[in-house]
């Protein structure tokens, strides 16, 4: 795979992106901060200043990993779209490969999903949830791995499915379960022990688990490691069933 190819076509697709990005950037941040002005100026109305305090702190950054995953899985419509209407077919008779498309759709996802995490995460900065340390940089780097897995697990299901539709399957069964269950909102130790185990399959998770406490600056390597080996592998099966879906859909 040459890099600087699918360097041309996620600079393609980020062209095409550039037309739409302040309606998607909107649409996607707007959700966290409504979440968080109903949670701030009602449910810690019921708690004690210093537990209000804190919760808030606490759900910012789970925040920021649900809005990156949001962003990033919405993705898959607009795969979809542009292998159905043949547009990646009309790519492939350039020397751009198939690989090379694989890898520049997994980016321009991830990069969809990173800027809106980002974003709330320096609104966390300005409403002074979370401070500013070199931990950040670490928190960054998770959040890009969990954007490039999340993009990687949206264009697998794109090049899966065979009609639209089908997309929607996106939302019962990843996205609504890891935003109500992953952590957003309450510790995963609350829940009783088979639901604990049944969350650990889902990405959120694990990304949760590693920008809470890397924003913290409670992270250790023992506690990082598992998440870090789960999202690597992960986005390795992806981007595997990425590939190959592509192939059979373009090629075969």
């Amino acid at each position: 795979m040459n890099p600087i190819q699918a360097f041309k076509y996620f600079n393609h697709r980020f062209f095409v992106w550039v037309h739409y990005a302040k309606v998607m950037i909107l649409f996607h941040v707007t959700s966290p901060i409504l979440f968080i002005l109903s949670l701030g100026f009602g449910m810690t109305k019921l708690m004690t200043p210093e537990i209000a305090s804190t919760y808030l702190a606490y759900i910012v950054p789970g925040f920021a990993c649900s809005s990156l995953m949001l962003a990033t899985n919405l993705n898959v419509y607009s795969t979809y779209r542009t292998i159905e209407r043949g547009i990646m077919t009309g790519i492939m008779v350039t020397p751009i490969r198939l690989s090379e498309i694989t890898a520049g759709e997994i980016a321009y996802g991830a990069f969809r999903g990173f800027i809106v995490g980002g974003i709330v995460i320096v609104l966390g900065v300005i409403m002074g949830e979370i401070n500013l340390s070199l931990s950040l940089l670490a928190a960054a780097g998770f959040l890009v791995l969990a954007a490039l897995t999340m993009a990687a697990m949206s264009t697998s299901l794109a090049a899966s499915v065979k009609n639209n539709e089908l997309c929607d399957l996106i939302t019962p069964i990843v996205n609504m379960p890891s935003l109500l269950f992953c952590g957003v909102f309450v510790p995963v130790v609350n829940y009783p022990e088979w639901a604990q185990n049944l969350i650990t399959i889902y990405p959120l998770y694990h990304v949760v688990e590693l920008v809470r406490p890397a924003i913290n600056n409670t992270l250790t390597f023992s506690g990082a490691l598992p998440h870090l080996v789960y999202m690597l592998c992960a986005l390795t099966v992806f981007s595997y069933i990425a590939h190959d879906r592509m192939k059979k859909r373009l090629v075969d």
